[in-house]
């Protein structure tokens, strides 16, 4: 919080900037960081696909299965954008690597963090996509190798620990890509953050 604030300058001048700036660039470390763990990952199991996609896969149908049916009985999906969205991941292979998983479970957070991105996948649908990842990775301890296995739960720790601080709503709205919607302007971020009251959000 300190930090944040002293970016901003005691005239508050440029603050907006400074401190999207600050934000953006600690996501990016963090993901660099979380990346490298990963990818250690990947090297102590001989590059070996060893997280299963069973319940991704599972998450995936489960967003088709109740959808409408025309009177030939396809499925009516929300938009096209969905329908290619599910057809992309449907087929996955039955395990992946870490890193590959990781991908997956980004893509899937970023569905849900904005709605123009897969158009007419609801918030709760990607953060339930992304959730199975996450007991994806967790299935993966029962990898024979120990060695293997305590990298991943350091890596994975390392992970949820981390990406926690971006999950709050504003704090992920700065870091939004500009084409996204929902992105808060550098401009505003003094409004949203550095304001009497505020004090906790600068905290967070």
């Amino acid at each position: 919080a300190d930090d944040l604030l002293a970016r901003a300058g005691p005239s508050g001048a440029n603050a907006g900037e400074a401190l999207t700036g600050a934000i953006v660039s600690a996501r990016k470390e963090f993901s660099k960081q979380a990346s490298g763990l990963y990818a250690g990952v990947d090297a102590l199991a001989g590059g070996k696909p060893i997280i299963p996609t069973r319940l991704v896969k599972d998450a995936l149908d489960d967003i088709a299965k109740n959808l409408p049916t025309d009177a030939a009985g396809n499925k009516i999906y929300p938009s096209q954008e969905v329908r290619q969205f599910i057809e992309k991941y449907k087929d996955l292979a039955e395990y992946q690597t870490t890193t590959q998983m990781q991908q997956l479970r980004t893509a899937f957070r970023e569905a849900g963090e904005s709605n123009t991105l897969v158009p007419g996948l609801d918030a709760k649908r990607a953060r339930d996509l992304a959730k199975s990842v996450n007991k994806a990775f967790d299935d993966a301890v029962s990898w024979p190798e120990k060695e293997v296995v305590s990298a991943l739960r350091n890596a994975d720790a390392f992970y949820k620990a981390g990406i926690r601080k971006f999950d709050l709503p504003v704090v992920s709205a700065i870091t939004r890509d500009a084409s996204y919607t929902g992105r808060i302007d550098p401009e505003l971020v003094v409004e949203h953050i550095i304001k009497p009251n505020r004090i906790t959000r600068v905290n967070q």
